[in-house]
C-alpha cells in the first residue's frame, strides 16, 4: 500500500522585483528556501522572485533547512523522517502585464497530509483537487481523497448545502473554488481598504494626499461589495453564478427582512438579450424545479410584471437593452427597473464587458441601482485599454478606486509607460477582486494533433453522388 499520496494543486503569485521578459509556454521552476523568504527559481538556476512573506514563513518548513531547494516527485515513497515534507512539480506561468505565478501539484506521505494541509491554509494558498488527475503521469501515486471533504476536495461548509443538495450538475472544483472566493468577497470581515494601505501603494496615497481627496471618511465606511469572475468562456461562469446565488439564499432573505419595503432578496440579472434564454435554460438544466425561481423582465410582458411578482422570485432576469432603454423616457408606459425603487440584495452583470462606456446610458443606468453586492460576469475584462476596467472597479465602489481623478492621473497613464509600481497597484487589487482561471491550466488539456482522413465512397455511392451532381448543374448551372 501507498503512503505517499498528490494532495491537489496550489496556484500562488510571485512577487518579482524587477520586469521580467516573460514567456507565454509555462517553465519548469523550483523552490528554494531563504533566511527571510522563498525564493522561485526557473530552470536551470534563475532566480525571477520570491514568494510573500505570509507564504515564505509557512511553506519554507515543508521545504526543509534554510537553503533547501524543492525536490520533484520520483518513484520512491516519501519517507517521513525526509527533511523535505513536500515534493513539488511547478511551473512558472507569466500572466498578461507580466504578473507571474507559480502552479503546480504537491506530494506528500500520509503522515503529513494534515501538517501539509495546515501549512497551506496559514499561507492563504488554497489546495484544490485535481479532478482530471492521472496517477500514469506521476509513478502510479494516488490522489489523496479527504473523508471529511464533499464533492472535490472542498471541506463541507453549511453554505453550500442547498447548492450541493438542489444542484443536479456535480460542481467541478474550479467552481468550487470560485463559489468560495465570491463568498469571501461578500463578506463582512473582507476590508478592502487593506489594499489601498499596502505599502506598495505609498505613491497613490501621496497624490491623494496633494490633490485634496478626502480618504478617511471613504476608507471608514469602505466595505466589499463584490467580485468580479473573469474565467476564459466555457468554464461555467453561468453555472457557478447560479449556485452562488442559490448558497446565499439565506443570507439574501435576512438582507430583505432587515428592511422589507426598500429592500429586496432577489438578484437581478442584467445580460445581453442573445443570452437571456441561455440563463433561462441554465437553471432548469442544472437545478431542481423550483430550486431557483425566477422571473423575466424584458419586452412588452414586463407590463404584466408588478413589485410584488419581482419580490417572490430568486432570480429577476432583465437585459442591457431594457436598462438603456430606461433614460430616454421612450417607454414611459411600461414598468422600469429603476422605478421599482429597490435595493436588490446582488446585481449580476453578464458579459460586464459592454459596460466599457462610462458615458452610455447602460452604464450610467446600471451604476446607479442600487445593490447589497455586484457581481461582474467577462472573459475578457480588458478589451482595448485599461479604461474598460476602470467601468469595472467603478460598478464594485471599492473606495478608493473608485475615484476617476486616481485612474486618469495616476493608474493609467504610469500603467502605459509600464512602471512597476503602477503594475504592483493594479496587480495587488486584481488578485482582491477578480478571480480568472483559463482552460490551458485548469483542464490540462493535451496538445491538439489534427490528422487528414480521406474518406472514399463505395462504386455505389459515388454513382449517387455523380447523378445528385448533374441534377445540381442541370438545374442551377455550374458554379
Amino acid at each position: 500500500m501507498r503512503s505517499t499520496f498528490c494532495l491537489g494543486q496550489f496556484i500562488i503569485p510571485i512577487s518579482s522585483p524587477t520586469h521580467l521578459p516573460g514567456s507565454t509556454i509555462p517553465q519548469v521552476g523550483f523552490l528554494q528556501r531563504g533566511r527571510r523568504r522563498v525564493h522561485v527559481y526557473q530552470a536551470p538556476q534563475k532566480q525571477i522572485g520570491d514568494l510573500s512573506d505570509t507564504a515564505s514563513k509557512h511553506l519554507g518548513p515543508l521545504i526543509g533547512p534554510v537553503s533547501t531547494c524543492s525536490t520533484p516527485v520520483t518513484d520512491c515513497e516519501i519517507s517521513p523522517t525526509d527533511p523535505d515534507v513536500i515534493k513539488i512539480r511547478a511551473f512558472v506561468v507569466t500572466l498578461p502585464g507580466a504578473q507571474l505565478e507559480l502552479r503546480g501539484c504537491v506530494f506528500s506521505c500520509y503522515k503529513n497530509v494534515a501538517l501539509v494541509q495546515s501549512a497551506f491554509k496559514a499561507a492563504r494558498v488554497e489546495l484544490t483537487t485535481i479532478w482530471n488527475y492521472n496517477p500514469s503521469v506521476f509513478f502510479e501515486i494516488p490522489h489523496y481523497a479527504d473523508n471529511s471533504a464533499q464533492d472535490g476536495g472542498i471541506a463541507k461548509e453549511d453554505w453550500l448545502a442547498p447548492a450541493f443538495r438542489l444542484c443536479r450538475t456535480k460542481l467541478k472544483p474550479h467552481q468550487l473554488t470560485a463559489l468560495r472566493f465570491l463568498r469571501e468577497n461578500e463578506s463582512s470581515h473582507q476590508n478592502p481598504s487593506l489594499v489601498w494601505n499596502h505599502p506598495s501603494n505609498a505613491w497613490l496615497r501621496s497624490f491623494t494626499s496633494r490633490a485634496g481627496i478626502e480618504t478617511t471618511a471613504k476608507l471608514k465606511v469602505s466595505r466589499s461589495r463584490g467580485s468580479i469572475l473573469a474565467d476564459n468562456m466555457g468554464l461555467g461562469k453561468t453555472l457557478t453564478t447560479l449556485a452562488h446565488i442559490l448558497s446565499t439564499s439565506d443570507s439574501a432573505v435576512q438582507f430583505h427582512w432587515a428592511d422589507w419595503i426598500q429592500r429586496s432578496a432577489e438578484t437581478l440579472v442584467i445580460c445581453p438579450l442573445a443570452t437571456l434564454s441561455n440563463w433561462e435554460a441554465k437553471i432548469r438544466l442544472h437545478f431542481e424545479e423550483n430550486a431557483i425561481t425566477y422571473q423575466v423582465f424584458h419586452g412588452a410582458s414586463r407590463k404584466q410584471c408588478s413589485r410584488t411578482d419581482l419580490q417572490s422570485a430568486l432570480v429577476v432576469l432583465t437585459t442591457y437593452e431594457m436598462i438603456a432603454g430606461s433614460a430616454d423616457g421612450s417607454q414611459e408606459d411600461q414598468l422600469m427597473v429603476e422605478l421599482l425603487n429597490l435595493c436588490w440584495f446582488r446585481v449580476v452583470i453578464d458579459e460586464a464587458h459592454l459596460m466599457k462606456n462610462p458615458d452610455a446610458n447602460q452604464t450610467r443606468n446600471i451604476q446607479q441601482l442600487q445593490s447589497e453586492f455586484v457581481l461582474c460576469l467577462t472573459g475578457t475584462p480588458v478589451q482595448n485599454r485599461l479604461k474598460d476596467l476602470q467601468s469595472l472597479i467603478t460598478m464594485l465602489r471599492i473606495a478608493l478606486w473608485d475615484e476617476d481623478l486616481i485612474w486618469k492621473r495616476c493608474l493609467i497613464p504610469r500603467m502605459n509607460l509600464g512602471a512597476a509600481e503602477a503594475i504592483r497597484s493594479l496587480t495587488s487589487l486584481m488578485q482582491t477582486v477578480c478571480l480568472r482561471r483559463t482552460k490551458e491550466v485548469i483542464l490540462n488539456l493535451p496538445d491538439k494533433v489534427e490528422h487528414a482522413v480521406i474518406v472514399r465512397n463505395s462504386p455505389q455511392w459515388e454513382e449517387v453522388s455523380r447523378e445528385l451532381h448533374q441534377t445540381f448543374v442541370a438545374t442551377f448551372g455550374r458554379l
